[in-house]
């Protein structure tokens, strides 16, 4: 939010600073674009607000929007961040279909590739947040094997050294991811904010039973059919026209 080219409110910096800050967080709760121009009256009030903007817990629903994020704010700013939740997607493949890929070997990626571009970018986004001490992540509601393997586990066990003053990890995901990477034993704490639910052993038998009901079906389709074609085969030329034409 670009501060107007004031230098300064004349009434308002004459409040206690007490009272200013006060202000600046109730802007923040309002979250209207009235309240907001408050912090582009003049470059000391936008100067002075941005300890409160980002001290705010920061939400993000993509790992994208969160890497610009980052590139867009000031260190400083960024050192005034405690609390963070982030909403992972899955690796973009679409480089792997591009078509002059086909015809400039060049053009080729692997998609260890992008994994690995993947998780490089996501621990360089979180270096610049040294006293981040709250983090909630959220896993994409389908990951492929290939991203957590290459990118989602081995960013949760690079967060200690990434971020030394966190405390509080909370994970959308299930308690075996917590279980498979020793790095996080060193955190205070780590919960399980939506714990994914295993399927029940009855769960697994039905599907089981469902699946072979579906593949008793159409086997028997497939063995009528062939049936149907030895028999059409079979037949006589004129008899097969005859019928085509009843």
């Amino acid at each position: 939010m670009p501060p107007s080219d004031q230098p300064e409110s004349l009434l308002f910096t004459r409040l206690p600073t007490e009272l200013r800050l006060a202000m600046y967080k109730a802007a923040l709760d309002l979250e209207t674009n009235e309240a907001f121009n408050l912090f582009r009256t003049c470059q000391s009030i936008n100067n002075e607000a941005q300890e409160v903007i980002y001290e705010r817990t920061a939400n993000f629903t993509s790992q994208a929007d969160f890497f610009a994020w980052v590139e867009r704010s000031s260190s400083k700013n960024l050192a005034y961040v405690k609390s963070l939740r982030l909403t992972l997607t899955d690796v973009d493949l679409a480089p792997l279909m591009d078509p002059r890929a086909f015809r400039e070997p060049s053009r080729r990626v692997a998609v260890s590739t992008l994994c690995q571009n993947e998780l490089q970018q996501l621990q360089n986004s979180f270096g610049p947040l040294p006293n981040l001490s709250s983090l909630t992540v959220t896993p994409p509601r389908r990951q492929q094997p290939a991203f957590s393997g290459a990118v989602f586990r081995p960013f949760l066990a690079s967060l200690p050294l990434l971020c030394p003053r966190l405390k509080n990890l909370e994970l959308a995901d299930s308690e075996e991811v917590i279980k498979s990477i020793p790095a996080l034993s060193t955190l205070t704490n780590v919960t399980l904010s939506r714990p994914m639910p295993k399927p029940s052993l009855e769960a697994i038998d039905e599907r089981r039973k469902s699946s072979g009901r579906v593949a008793a079906v159409d086997l028997s389709v497939l063995v009528g059919m062939i049936h149907e074609g030895r028999r059409a085969a079979s037949a006589p030329a004129h008899s097969m026209t005859a019928a085509r034409y009843a």
